[in-house]
């Protein structure tokens, strides 16, 4: 050994053979120096030569070394070799090695293969790409390392190594020679010679693919010249048999050879193979499966029924391929296209090519009209579905497609929502990720599956058949009834009770309509509504209310008469407000309770409180449930009548309250004017005075008699003179009172739009920050501001169109401002003047002039953001 060798050393602390390598196995201390000397003692020159080479990659110098005890000593290296200093000193070490001892020894490491670590065999080929080596020498060292990886799952079975056998074939075919890669033209499956890990894994999936692997793998064996490579090649043929075995897969009419004689397949299932004697049909025969399948076996002629069968692939009975085929349906649509008058019906079940062509053709129509100034149109929702088989996979897909929004057709629309889904700003992938990582990573999978495949599929389906054209000439002969008014005819009970509605209060017709619904459709519901005493009892108490509100003879003639008709619709018997309905035994909780007061038809599940859809497994729960619901609002119905009959002994007589007409009263500091006193309820409607010079319509209040008579009497009796009422202090400036005369705002392209919301974004900004109020034209720039509902592409940064938008938006912003605004692009839509102006004119041609109206959103908006308190300020 190196160390005994040393006699001019006689110290008790004798370096050891360990303390000598670790300080070899260190390098020469320069980058990639390890790597230098590997190569160097891999070209097999003379002892000289490596010394030389050692020499020069030490040079001089040394520094501080520990040893694997944990000791730490000095190592120094010059024209005379290495020192080592483990208990000595830097004058004295405890060791000398002289260079061709050190080359000796490194030799030895090397061919021992103790030089480098597994780490430093991995990234030897790097090295040698870097100092761009030979590419056989590259090659050679990958092969090295790809077999290293195969030899360290060598032992394993090949169910545990599974989840690597992707990578190491795929690693295994890439690094084969070209001549031998080239065997793949035998199988024609050139295109597996390079492939990645992850397109292999999806390749082990297909029996035929795994089949060729198979036979590719056969011939490397039988004609590489190269033992690493028919090696491996026997290893992972052994590796994809055992994973993959061939198992017999049969179907109906196939031929097979049970001993000597010929059969046919008749028919078979997961216990028993019915055979038929071609040459006999009259004779044939019944085996169990097992019998059958050991039978076959026995005859080599039969190998044609064998194929791999992957975890993919059913191993026990074959099921039959789905043919591919699509089918399109409609669910709802609130455009009249899809409703069949003359059959009283609608176009729901249409074939794909058809649907997607005629909502292409709906949408380009009413987007045109949206777009006009002079017609400002609106969205008609449609629900849709489609189902679709392709390559023996179903697939459904069901959304909403809104007519008008300039989409396009529907392949269209489907095809925007993959690509908004899969874009890196997606707002939804967030909340994908909160899932799992098995969650995401399967639902951007099914994405990217939609928009390769099922799309390109949908592109194959969108040709009219003569039959599809035929239906849509149909459709399109109904566009000039698609919005017209029906004609006079003899009126039915229902339609003179929709007439009086829509005479007496047309504001309430309106806002009864559902969303697409047209008179004809109330109509029919009345007379559905006809045959239940419940609903005819709640249009009498309708009517009745009208009857002592109206002030018309004419009318009240009318009313009364519609409530003679109706009378006789009423039963004795009282139907329960709630009652049990069996909805199909098929569901695990098919009772349901039925609200009684809805029409028939329409959804009357019961929801609770918090809207909670309410399912029973039994009828005696459910009938339990709904007599609980009827006793309370019995409980309920008796107190009300009870505090009426309190209520009217307690009132007094009817009085003449006339003289309050025309009276001014301060109510919360607001000054009102007494317009009318309802004689029946005692309710006064008051008219706010307080700014009826600042707003364009009249804002009202209610108040009951007997409040509003202790106000007058208590301001009578505090009556003093009147006294100088002290100015508010006005601001530091003027204050001007804005009002909307541009019809055409919110109207223009989005990039306007956007330009304009930006301009009042950083007025704003301004002004907030010069603590001032707006001047008339700069309010004029703030009135322009129409929010970000339809300007998603504004915040998408890899949209080119908009890039320059998106920079300045994303720069103007803070990032919650940021955050809220792109929020805003799905919910908020600006309403422009000219809609509001078109609304109003309606209400006026219906005879409504002056009154209290709520905006629908408002309620909801109130509780959610205190808005009231706001526009009190704004105004």
């Amino acid at each position: 050994m190196l160390a005994e060798a040393e006699d001019e050393k006689s110290s008790a602390f004798v370096i050891s053979q360990e303390d000598i390598d670790s300080v070899l196995l260190r390098g020469s201390g320069f980058q990639n120096g390890k790597y230098r000397i590997y190569r160097q003692f891999q070209k097999n020159e003379d002892g000289k030569s490596n010394i030389d080479f050692l020499k020069k990659e030490y040079g001089t110098g040394g520094g501080t070394h520990y040893f694997p005890d944990g000791t730490q000593g000095h190592t120094w290296h010059d024209g005379k070799g290495i020192a080592i200093e483990k208990y000595g000193s830097s004058t004295n070490p405890d060791l000398v090695l002289s260079w061709a001892k050190v080359e000796k020894r490194l030799r030895e490491l090397i061919k021992n293969d103790r030089y480098l670590n597994e780490k430093e065999k991995d990234h030897y080929a790097d090295y040698l790409e870097s100092e761009e080596a030979p590419q056989y020498e590259i090659d050679t060292q990958r092969k090295m390392a790809r077999q290293r990886f195969i030899d360290a799952n060598r032992d394993l079975p090949p169910a545990d190594k599974r989840d690597t056998l992707a990578l190491r074939l795929s690693d295994f075919i890439r690094d084969l020679d070209g001549y031998e890669k080239d065997m793949f033209e035998n199988v024609e499956r050139t295109d597996l010679a390079n492939v990645t890990a992850e397109q292999m894994e999806q390749h082990l999936g297909d029996p035929a693919t795994v089949q060729q692997l198979i036979d590719f793998l056969a011939l490397v064996q039988g004609k590489t010249a190269d033992v690493y490579s028919r090696s491996n090649a026997w290893r992972f043929s052994q590796e994809l048999m055992e994973l993959y075995p061939l198992r017999y897969v049969y179907h109906e009419d196939d031929v097979v050879y049970i001993g000597a004689d010929k059969y046919e397949i008749a028919a078979f299932d997961e216990n028993a193979v019915s055979l038929r004697n071609p040459d006999f049909p009259l004779f044939g025969k019944e085996l169990s499966r097992a019998d059958f399948e050991e039978k076959l076996k026995e005859n080599p002629a039969n190998d044609h029924l064998k194929v791999v069968v992957t975890e993919k692939q059913s191993v026990q009975i074959p099921s039959e391929e789905k043919s591919d085929g699509i089918k399109f349906s409609i669910g709802f649509s609130e455009h009249p296209a899809f409703y069949d008058r003359q059959f009283n019906d609608r176009y729901t079940d249409l074939s794909f090519a058809l649907g997607n062509y005629l909502l292409g053709v709906l949408d380009e129509k009413q987007h045109r009209e949206r777009e006009s100034k002079d017609n400002v149109g609106w969205y008609h929702k449609t629900d849709f579905e489609i189902t679709a088989t392709i390559g023996g996979e179903d697939f459904h897909y069901e959304g909403r497609f809104d007519i008008g929004d300039g989409e396009g057709d529907l392949i269209s629309h489907i095809k925007n929502f993959y690509e908004y889904s899969l874009s890196p700003n997606c707002p939804f992938i967030p909340e994908w990720k909160k899932q799992g990582e098995d969650y995401y990573r399967e639902k951007i999978e099914t994405l990217q599956w939609g928009r390769d495949v099922f799309i390109p599929y949908l592109e194959q389906h969108k040709a009219l058949t003569p039959e599809d054209e035929k239906l849509y000439a149909e459709i399109m002969a109904t566009e000039s009834d698609w919005f017209r008014v029906p004609e006079d005819k003899e009126a039915t009970l229902a339609e003179r009770l929709v007439d009086f509605a829509e005479d007496v209060s047309p504001y309430e017709y309106m806002d009864a309509l559902e969303v697409g619904e047209t008179k004809e459709d109330a109509i029919q519901k009345i007379n559905n509504d006809l045959s239940n005493p419940e609903l005819v009892q709640s249009y009498v108490e309708q009517l009745t209310e009208w009857l002592e509100e109206l002030e018309d003879d004419e009318q009240k003639q009318v009313c009364r008469q519609l409530i003679d008709e109706m009378t006789p619709f009423l039963s004795i018997e009282e139907v329960p407000h709630y009652t049990v309905e069996l909805t199909s035994d098929a569901f695990a909780d098919p009772f349901i309770i039925r609200d009684n007061t809805v029409p028939y038809g329409e959804d009357g599940q019961y929801y609770d409180v918090d809207g909670i859809y309410q399912t029973f497994e039994t009828e005696e729960e459910a009938q339990e449930y709904a007599d609980t619901l009827n006793s309370a609002e019995n409980i309920v119905k008796l107190f009300a009548q009870k505090d009426e009959e309190r209520s009217q002994q307690e009132q007094p007589d009817i009085q003449d309250n006339s003289d309050l007409i025309g009276k001014e009263i301060l109510i919360d500091n607001r000054r009102y004017v007494i317009e009318s006193i309802s004689e029946i309820s005692g309710d006064v409607s008051m008219r706010d005075m307080t700014f009826a010079n600042a707003v364009g319509f009249p804002i009202n209040r209610v108040e009951k008699i007997g409040y509003i008579r202790s106000l007058l009497s208590k301001a009578q009796e505090e009556k003093q003179p009147e006294k100088a009422v002290s100015p508010v202090p006005a601001p530091s400036e003027p204050r001007h009172n804005y009002r909307i005369t541009e019809d055409t705002l919110g109207v223009g392209g989005a990039k306007e739009k956007f330009r304009n919301n930006m301009a009042a974004i950083n007025l704003l900004h301004e002004l907030e920050l010069e603590n001032r109020l707006a001047t008339p034209e700069e309010q004029e720039t703030l009135s322009k501001y129409v929010g970000w509902g339809g300007l998603s592409m504004a915040f998408d940064e890899n949209n080119a169109a908009w890039a320059d938008e998106f920079k300045e938006l994303y720069v103007s912003l803070s990032p919650e401002e940021y955050r809220a605004a792109m929020e805003s692009t799905l919910t908020a839509f600006y309403t422009p003047p000219v809609v509001i102006k078109g609304m109003y004119e309606a209400l006026e041609r219906l005879g409504f002039s002056e009154g209290s109206i709520l905006e629908i959103i408002l309620p909801s908006l109130i509780q959610r953001t205190g808005i009231i308190k706001k526009c009190a300020f704004a105004v």
